[in-house]
């Protein structure tokens, strides 16, 4: 189930760099630094490491996995918090706006994708709300 995510994360950010790659080429926006492929493989590796994690702990005990998926929200939120305070403070102060942007952009886009892929596990092994 693992290897089956990964290669779905791939595909999604892969999707993502050509749409990148196409406004980028096709379009006048400013809005689009070149750091955006940083911002994708950011995006990869959180998604896979938390995803990981979620899945470890379904083995483990499989009513935690939505306070599993909950403190991988949180784990983002600061790295996200982290990187983007990283850019505007020492790396490019001048694309700071722009950074921001496609970051928040790609991370609600990113969120929709892993949102129905956890829903999907979730549904795959049979579990509901533990409070219930």
């Amino acid at each position: 189930m693992f290897v089956k995510h990964l290669i779905k994360n791939a595909a999604f950010i892969v999707l993502c760099a050509a749409a990148a790659y196409l406004l980028i080429q096709f379009t006048s926006l400013n809005i689009l630094v070149p750091e955006i492929w940083f911002i994708l493989l950011f995006f990869f590796l959180i998604n896979t490491i938390t995803y990981w994690l979620m899945m470890k702990s379904l083995g483990e005990r499989p009513a935690l996995l939505v306070q599993q998926f909950m403190k991988s929200m949180l784990i983002k939120f600061f790295s996200i918090i982290g990187v983007i305070a990283i850019y505007s403070i020492g790396i490019n102060p001048d694309q700071t706006k722009p950074f921001v942007v496609i970051f928040i952009l790609t991370y609600f886009i990113n969120l929709i994708f892993e949102v129905s892929s956890v829903m999907k596990m979730m549904k795959n092994e049979n579990i509901s709300n533990p409070s219930e």
